[in-house]
């Protein structure tokens, strides 16, 4: 069963709004959060072991990262630029895979997303 946390936090006083989106599955928890406007991704596992080398930077400039793994271990983080939907693969190691992509919308609000059976990544913008 996958079940998806939406975070937001402020950090006392400081000016620093952090959103983040958690997803769990067989292996643990995927986290994909937002700090300073720049988008990151982390890999927890089941017993709340740090299980990847740390936190992963995605993006200089974003909001509202969601991030999803499939079956096979790859992990797709997507974010909102503006009105501008972005995303990249990670590999298993946790290395990009390709460039990335992106594509407009209509507005800047929250995404969401799912992984299918197949392992195919579908985004709501």
């Amino acid at each position: 069963m996958m079940v998806h946390y939406r975070l937001l936090c402020v950090v006392p006083f400081l000016t620093i709004w952090t959103a983040g989106y958690l997803t769990s599955d067989a292996r643990g928890l995927l986290a994909g959060w937002e700090t300073k406007g720049q988008i990151y991704y982390t890999s927890i596992g089941i017993e709340g072991e740090l299980a990847s080398a740390g936190e992963v930077h995605v993006s200089d400039r974003g909001r509202y990262p969601v991030a999803l793994r499939s079956d096979a271990g790859v992990t797709l983080v997507s974010w909102k630029d503006g009105t501008q939907l972005r995303w990249q693969r990670f590999d298993v190691q946790e290395r990009r895979v390709g460039e990335g992509g992106s594509a407009k919308c209509r507005t800047s609000d929250r995404l969401s997303g799912v992984v299918t059976k197949s392992g195919e990544f579908i985004l709501f913008p």
